[in-house]
């Protein structure tokens, strides 16, 4: 629901939401966005909606294999808590 949009949206600083094209879902994410201050960018998974990225056409840019770091930024140093 929208209200628990928000409360997620809010309580965890989310940055960007990836949701499934589905019309409740769509619309309950686009009713709490006034709400969420901290969210930048909607995904839309398996279709296309006015206002939000198309996360299938997005990643069909990229290539299907990763080329594994190497040096430095493939071990970043630890942190302890």
């Amino acid at each position: 629901t929208r209200k628990d949009v928000v409360y997620r949206a809010n309580s965890a600083d989310v940055k960007a939401i990836v949701a499934v094209n589905d019309e409740y879902v769509c619309t309950q994410v686009e009713e709490a966005m006034s709400d969420c201050p901290t969210v930048r960018e909607k995904f839309i998974v398996d279709g296309s909606r006015e206002g939000w990225v198309d996360f299938d056409e997005l990643i069909a840019g990229y290539p299907d294999t990763f080329e594994r770091p190497t040096g430095d930024v493939a071990s970043p140093p630890r942190t302890s808590c």
